[in-house]
């Protein structure tokens, strides 16, 4: 490495460039397609689809995890209505509070929040039917198991 910075090889010194030129700082103008390697073309559209996987699984990523952090505000509200007799002056209250911690994400509106509530009583609602279901068809199942219905008959779901 030189003092000005660091060394610019064989390879760098001959690339173009535009504007003016400094010792300290390089604007280099790429080369045209024509001068790229065979396979070049094939690794731009790797890379570049890489990217487009990786932005989309990202995004799936983070929408996942948000409508979880919905679902659980939801909760938590749920919870505070049962126990403590929370009502619309506190939801009126919250989305004010949230609105100014994170005044960048609009989603903490008084109806959103009422939103992520009824989607939390729902969400339980659905829990509970679904356990009820499971229930049923264990038992339904250790039923037929003791009189043999499942030597004779394939399983149908």
């Amino acid at each position: 490495m030189s003092k000005g910075g660091p060394d610019v090889s064989w390879t760098e010194s001959k690339r173009k460039s535009r504007g003016r030129s400094r010792e300290d700082a390089s604007f280099p103008v790429p080369a045209g397609k024509s001068e790229m390697p065979a396979d070049y073309a094939a690794v731009l559209d790797e890379l570049k689809n890489r990217i487009r996987s990786e932005r989309l699984r990202v995004t799936l990523v983070a929408n996942s995890a948000m409508v979880l952090l919905y679902w659980d505000i939801g909760k938590v509200i749920l919870d505070r209505q049962e126990r403590q007799g929370w009502g619309a002056k506190v939801i009126d209250r919250l989305s004010h509070d949230l609105k100014l911690a994170f005044p960048d994400m609009s989603v903490f509106s008084p109806r959103n929040l009422k939103y992520m509530h009824w989607s939390s009583v729902k969400a339980a609602a659905d829990w509970i039917w679904f356990t009820d279901l499971i229930t049923t068809l264990v038992l339904d199942m250790e039923t037929r198991s003791s009189e043999g219905v499942f030597l004779k008959t394939p399983l149908l779901l």
